[in-house]
């Protein structure tokens, strides 16, 4: 891959870095609500056999925008741009399509159950949505505080098996529905308490005005910081 656009990546990742911990971070934080994901980035990745997505955050032109890689191209640095390395932007609207045409009423996504329930689901999301400012807040009191070094997310990583039972073994809706990876607070207990995650899930639409089925996976993702970032293979971050 040409290395400019890798030192562009890694320019917008740095940016990011540059004012996550300060009062600029937040407004990019909630600019929008999550990442989507297609069926062909799934395949794209699944060529490499890995055993976790890179979700690399950065600043373009003033917008959050997302990095996306498989760890073994990120380990190998072997980027190829549109195949492996992704780039995805802040979407500000989950579901566009979820209404038939011609339909002017509102229609929400709904939570199934499965490992989580719907009523969790909904909470984390609300809870990001109504308490991201003074979740904010006191992430940088403790910055300041206790934990030097830490601060706001930079990459958070997803399990490649979560992405593989959403694209190849949900045996009840097409395998080839895009995938929302969506903004939330959860409560990581111990030391690292309530933090960042990417909820995923599968959206399944439909041809009428029923509202579309979401099925939801727990624990998917971790976010670093707070958890480790050494010796995980994040070569974007250099």
């Amino acid at each position: 891959m040409n290395n400019s656009l890798i030192q562009t990546i890694k320019s917008n990742i740095q940016a990011w870095n540059d004012v996550r911990n300060t009062n600029l971070a937040l407004p990019f934080l909630t600019s929008g609500y999550g990442i989507c994901l297609k069926y062909q980035d799934y395949q794209n990745w699944k060529a490499n056999s890995p055993q976790n997505i890179h979700c690399y955050i950065g600043i373009n032109e003033l917008e959050l925008e997302f990095y996306m890689v498989d760890n073994v191209t990120d380990n190998q640095e072997n980027y190829q741009l549109g195949n492996n390395l992704l780039i995805k932007p802040f979407i500000r609207r989950i579901n566009p399509n979820s209404l038939p045409p011609g339909s002017t009423g509102f229609s929400p996504i709904h939570f199934v159950n499965n490992g989580i329930s719907s009523q969790e689901a909904e909470t984390r999301v609300m809870q990001w949505i109504l308490s991201s400012q003074s979740w904010f807040q006191d992430q940088r009191n403790k910055l300041n505080s206790s934990n030097p070094g830490l601060g706001i997310v930079q990459v958070f990583t997803i399990p490649f098996s979560d992405l593989e039972e959403l694209f190849d073994n949900n045996s009840n809706s097409n395998n080839q529905l895009d995938v929302y990876a969506m903004m939330a607070l959860k409560d990581y207990g111990g030391n690292h308490d309530y933090n960042l995650e990417l909820i995923l899930a599968h959206v399944e639409q439909f041809n009428n005005p029923t509202p579309s089925n979401v099925k939801v996976f727990q624990d998917v993702t971790q976010p670093h910081p707070p958890f480790s970032l050494a010796g995980s293979g994040f070569k974007l971050l250099s």
